[in-house]
């Protein structure tokens, strides 16, 4: 791998919060080259936590400030808080040579339009949810115009 190559994908603040009941992630995988966990508070903040990796026995539970680094196609999730406050900075790392990041930016870009448009527009329950989606849309479609100056179109 070239260093020259690597590019921040993005990144995110994810909040586990067991008064709001977000206490955990589901196993996915994020397809991109490497995933960067960085643990942004103290062990004692929280019960449970940290970060299921598909055929470890537990969870990696962080000190704050250490980071975990595990490849992208690995199936990963973040494990169930009981109570208290987690945080961690997560951000995604790839190859220009291997994935090309125009074309994984506008794939999601088009998953997040198609997915908002499978909302039926009169279902006033799931405004938020298609709103969160069209934003995201408009992320990834900003991402691959500034990464490889493609159209902002769901039909590429």
């Amino acid at each position: 791998i070239n260093p020259e190559n690597l590019r921040l994908g993005g990144c995110r603040v994810v909040k586990y919060d067991a008064a709001d009941g977000h206490v955990e992630l589901g196993m996915h995988r994020d397809g991109l080259l490497v995933t960067a966990n960085i643990a942004l508070n103290n062990l004692d903040e929280y019960e449970g936590g940290g970060t299921i990796i598909e055929g470890l026995k537990e969870p990696i539970r962080l000190p704050m400030g250490n980071v975990l680094l595990h490849p992208g196609d690995v199936k990963h999730g973040g494990n169930a808080i009981t109570s208290g406050v987690r945080y961690a900075l997560v951000c995604f790392i790839f190859d220009t040579t291997i994935v090309p990041h125009e074309k994984y930016c506008q794939d999601r870009m088009k998953e997040d339009v198609d997915a908002a448009m499978m909302i039926p527009i009169d279902d006033a329950t799931r405004i938020e949810e298609r709103v969160r989606l069209l934003n995201s849309a408009t992320k990834h479609c900003a991402d691959a115009y500034k990464f490889g100056k493609l159209a902002c179109n769901s039909d590429s």
